[in-house]
């Protein structure tokens, strides 16, 4: 009988012993630097919801390249991204469809909303859907449209080496960096060498 008691009063002092080191981690683990959200250069709204502001502020292609440089400018401002459930519903305003793009005049890319995280544009071959390369490297989170010559691309999503736009029939595609985004394709339309009216 002294043996059993024995065994419960240790088998008990075990069990609150592991219950106490667990909570002890716990509250450790929850007090460690870096579980708050860091800084940066963030900014909280009214709403509560961080907003960021991008760090560079450059528009246009990159610089040192001996190739054509892809050139051009957007926004940076804008309003929250309108969000339904957890996805963030994307859609191209222009190009629209059959539009004329002349090379060396002016031309908007647009779209509905901001999609609240960086990402690219590129230049599609409506014909087969391949990339003929990147109209914009990386789109801030707040723009929402961005002013393209269309003379030239980057011949990626990373490099700084750029190309001449072949005139013909393409698609631009708007992605975002982050899977609860949508990305967004326009409509078919044309890039000529002629002198037309830009849309």
């Amino acid at each position: 009988m002294v043996i059993s008691r024995t065994k419960v009063i240790v088998g008990v002092a075990v069990v609150v012993l592991v219950i106490i080191v667990v909570a002890w981690a716990a509250y450790r683990l929850g007090g460690q630097p870096g579980v708050a959200p860091a800084a940066g250069n963030a900014t909280s709204t009214a709403a509560g919801a961080a907003t960021s502001t991008p760090t560079s502020t450059s528009a246009g292609g990159r610089t040192g390249s001996s190739v054509p440089t892809p050139t051009g400018s957007g926004s940076r401002t804008g309003t929250a991204p309108v969000r339904y459930g957890k996805y963030t519903r994307i859609t191209m305003i222009s190009p629209t469809s059959n539009a004329v793009w002349s090379i060396g005049q002016q031309h908007t890319i647009q779209w509905n909303q901001p999609g609240g995280v960086t990402g690219q544009l590129s230049l599609v071959n409506a014909s087969d859907g391949t990339i003929a390369g990147w109209i914009q490297q990386n789109i801030a989170p707040t723009q929402t449209y961005f002013v393209w010559d269309a003379r030239s691309v980057y011949v990626s999503s990373i490099s700084s080496a750029g190309r001449d736009v072949v005139p013909g029939e393409y698609l631009v595609k708007l992605t975002y960096d982050a899977p609860d985004v949508s990305s967004a394709v326009s409509a078919p339309f044309w890039i000529t060498a002629a002198t037309t009216t830009a849309n």
